[in-house]
C-alpha cells in the first residue's frame, strides 16, 4: 500500500475511458488481520483511518472521493447498489466481514 510505488501514468485517451475504479485489499495491513470476523470494531475503524491517510497521499490524477459504508446518504447507497458497486444487503459476504 505504498502510493510511491504507483509509477504508471495513463494517457489522456485511457483516462477518458475510466468511469470508476475500486481498490481490493487482498493482503494485510501491518499489524492488522483483514480476514472476516478477526477484527474488533475498534480495529476496523483503525484500518479505515489508515486507509484514508493512504488515499489522501495519492497524486491528483489518482484521487477520488471516499465513501464510508456508514454515513453515506440513502440516495448515494442506492446509486452504488444500482451500479453494482455495493452489496444490496442481506449478503453473506458482507455479513461475514462484519
Amino acid at each position: 500500500m505504498n502510493v510511491d510505488s504507483v509509477t504508471n501514468v495513463l494517457k489522456d485517451e485511457a483516462k477518458a475511458l475510466i468511469i470508476s475504479t475500486r481498490i481490493r485489499v487482498a493482503r494485510n495491513f501491518a499489524n492488522f488481520n483483514l480476514a472476516p470476523n478477526q477484527n474488533t470494531v475498534e480495529e476496523k475503524l483503525q484500518i479505515e483511518e489508515l486507509a484514508k491517510k493512504i488515499f489522501e497521499r495519492l497524486p491528483n490524477e489518482l484521487k477520488g472521493t471516499y465513501f464510508p459504508l456508514t454515513g453515506m446518504t440513502e440516495d448515494v447507497r442506492e446509486g452504488f447498489i444500482r451500479d453494482h458497486l455495493l452489496f444490496k444487503g442481506n449478503d453473506k459476504m458482507q455479513a461475514d466481514s462484519g
